[in-house]
């Protein structure tokens, strides 16, 4: 059996890319596990398998590259990164932890200063990977629409 990364229309394999998706859209998961540690030490642990699904899945996904597509495969990483964050905001919620870390505090480095709040950190959460999941699709479609011999 070839070991050779499937070939896609739209989308490549890449490692950097692929790693890159991961890691930026699981990261602060891991940030919220390790503030929610000395809150409250279950919790933090839910958190943190939370973190861990899209870890797992996203590694799972690149070691059978040679057997996956490059655009279901992100579509699916990008699913399982916003289950995880689903899941992050809402045992952080159900706890009653998620305002004690959601409040991120920004420094424009021009005087003007203010917070993230929880509930827009919870818009963005909720609005960030389906819009990523719409523009991979519009692209994958434009791909297609170029190339409609290939039915990657």
């Amino acid at each position: 059996m070839s070991k050779v990364p499937r070939q896609g229309i739209g989308f490549q394999w890449n490692a950097g890319g692929w790693f890159g998706c991961q890691i930026g859209g699981t990261l602060w998961i891991l940030i919220c596990a390790v503030l929610l540690t000395p809150k409250d030490a279950t919790v933090a642990a839910a958190v943190f398998a939370a973190f861990l699904l899209p870890n797992l899945g996203g590694t799972a996904l690149w070691i059978l590259r040679h057997r996956v597509a490059p655009y279901p495969a992100i579509q699916t990483l990008l699913i399982l990164c916003w289950i995880a964050a689903i899941a992050c905001i809402f045992v952080a919620e159900s706890s009653g932890l998620w305002h004690a870390i959601a409040g991120v505090p920004i420094h424009t480095g021009g005087g003007a200063e203010g917070t993230v709040s929880a509930e827009s950190m919870n818009v963005m959460v909720f609005l960030l990977f389906p819009l990523l999941m719409l523009v991979f699709h519009l692209i994958q479609r434009q791909a297609r629409k170029a190339d409609p011999a290939q039915d990657v």
